[in-house]
């Protein structure tokens, strides 16, 4: 699972106190503090003042638990999201089932995690690299999961050489429990 964020909030707190702490929080997500203000990951979002301070953030994992009417907790590559009549669920090349790959759009509240919009996207999905064969062709694990690379995967390394613990964005055709690459791509890691 891999999560961009930014930080979002209204108000002054005294001399960044509450600037700093959310930065210690969010630290993971690549967030820093400087005076009242909080810059944070991918998104470069800056925030003066925290009060009421929230990231928003954006993951991509595998469904694991739904609910029967979709509306409530789901649990996403071991992560529970909280999915409301009011979040966006686009099913773009599959449905949204156990097993589907999802990228996931919300909010990190105190108690869970609030999803704006789920999309289901099948052919696509990002991961780390756990096993690889010797030489590129063949069966690669990628977060659990079994890819076959052929001679006619095209294989991108502008991110970086892709080894065991390389993170990756993979595009190909499922097929029931198959899964065959069309194309990968090294993705840098963020701190």
């Amino acid at each position: 699972m891999r999560e961009h964020a930014m930080i979002v909030g209204k108000g002054m707190l005294g001399k960044g106190i509450a600037a700093a702490v959310a930065a210690v929080l969010f630290s993971a997500a690549g967030a820093t503090a400087s005076g009242n203000s909080v810059r944070a990951g991918k998104y470069g979002q800056t925030v003066h003042g925290a009060e009421g301070v929230r990231i928003e953030s954006k993951f991509y994992g595998v469904i694991e638990k739904l609910p029967r009417d979709l509306v409530g907790v789901w649990v996403v590559s071991g992560r529970e999201i909280t999915v409301t009549k009011d979040t966006s669920i686009k099913e773009k090349s599959g449905r949204v089932r156990v097993g589907a790959q999802i990228e996931v759009e919300g909010r990190n509240d105190i108690k869970s995690f609030i999803a704006h919009e789920v999309e289901v996207d099948d052919r696509k999905f990002h991961g780390t690299v756990e096993s690889l064969p010797k030489n590129i062709v063949g069966v690669w694990i990628v977060n659990g999961r079994a890819i076959t690379v052929t001679r006619d995967t095209y294989v991108k390394e502008k991110g970086g050489r892709i080894q065991v613990g390389s993170h990756v964005e993979i595009e190909g055709i499922p097929d029931g429990t198959q899964f065959t690459a069309t194309r990968i791509k090294s993705k840098p890691l963020q701190r």
